[in-house]
């Protein structure tokens, strides 16, 4: 009789999982059919990344994919925090500096995080479960859950690496095919240029603007912002028109950029940033591999002050590099 009634009991609870499974999967497969009919792919692949992602929780249960999700959270909150805590270390080994390697240092500890912590929570939640049958309900429900914020995550990294990258790329365009690029309008470097795309066209989607405010790498808009600024610093004209906007003016009366320009002139390697023919690419690079721009982000309040302004300063940077060519 018990045995009869141990069969029933699995019985119901795999019905109860296929039904879950079937809906799950149908509600993903319309969903994301309607994002890509509005014609936003970016917001496709983050729907088909969480709707997937539940879909294997429900079918492989909260036991064998908490560790993955647990890691991939604890991943993302710390691996900022320790990789800058391991920056000397990281750069010892591999030889970076600055906002560069902080990104490598991130990454490194990522992995280690991922792996780590991935592991422990994978071995406690099996011995816990193991031998428990009455939890599998539990267990299918858990699984959603995780396995559905295990898909936020991965929604998330899609648009914070290509946003991470983006002013590395910039430099690259402009290493490969700088006047052709931003002048004539040539082709540039494919690789580069497709991560430019890509960022700006997550930007353009509401789950860009989601992963831009929790982007766990801050500074690199910044970054992103004097690259782009290299356009209109070799035109007289169009740097006038940008010195002269509003939002630039009240940017430059700020305590924390007045406080981060004299960091930088202060620097023997940056002060020299702005030539006479412009911010160069090396100069970018510089930017990229400073320790004074890192200690800038660090240890003033200028990307706290300048963040709730970077739309109007984008505008006002576009505006200024349609005049470039125009004497």
């Amino acid at each position: 009789m018990g045995g009869a009634k141990g069969v029933r009991v699995a019985s119901e609870d795999d019905g109860s999982r296929r039904g879950l499974l079937i809906g799950l999967g149908a509600a993903t497969l319309c969903i994301t059919l309607a994002t890509l009919a509005a014609g936003s792919w970016l917001t496709t692949l983050s729907v088909a990344l969480v709707g997937a992602m539940a879909l294997v929780g429900v079918w492989r249960g909260g036991a064998e994919i908490a560790g993955a999700a647990v890691g991939v959270l604890a991943a993302v909150c710390a691996a900022p925090g320790m990789g800058r805590l391991f920056e000397g270390a990281v750069g010892g080994v591999v030889g970076t500096t600055g906002m560069l390697n902080r990104l490598v240092s991130m990454g490194v500890c990522g992995v280690v995080i991922l792996i780590g912590v991935g592991a422990a929570v994978n071995y406690g939640v099996k011995r816990y479960v193991g031998g428990r049958p009455g939890l599998e309900a539990v267990n299918v429900w858990s699984g959603l859950g995780l396995g559905a914020l295990k898909g936020v995550v991965l929604a998330l990294a899609v648009h914070w690496v290509p946003m991470a990258l983006e002013p590395l790329a910039m430099a690259r365009v402009f290493a490969e095919r700088e006047d052709a690029y931003m002048t004539a309008g040539g082709p540039p470097e494919p690789v580069a240029d497709g991560v430019l795309k890509m960022a700006r066209a997550s930007r353009g989607t509401w789950v860009g603007g989601v992963a831009e405010a929790t982007n766990p790498v801050a500074g690199m808009d910044l970054l992103l912002l004097a690259a782009d600024f290299a356009a209109i610093s070799r035109d007289e004209a169009a740097m006038q028109h940008f010195l002269a906007s509003k939002v630039v003016r009240s940017l430059l009366e700020l305590p924390s950029v007045r406080e981060a320009t004299a960091m930088l002139e202060a620097d023997e390697e940056l002060k020299g940033l702005v030539s006479a023919e412009g911010v160069t690419v090396q100069g970018i690079m510089a930017m990229l591999r400073s320790e004074t721009v890192l200690r800038i982000i660090d240890e003033t309040r200028i990307v706290r002050d300048v963040s709730p302004q970077s739309g109007a300063l984008v505008r006002a940077i576009a505006e200024a590099r349609a005049r470039v060519g125009e004497g």
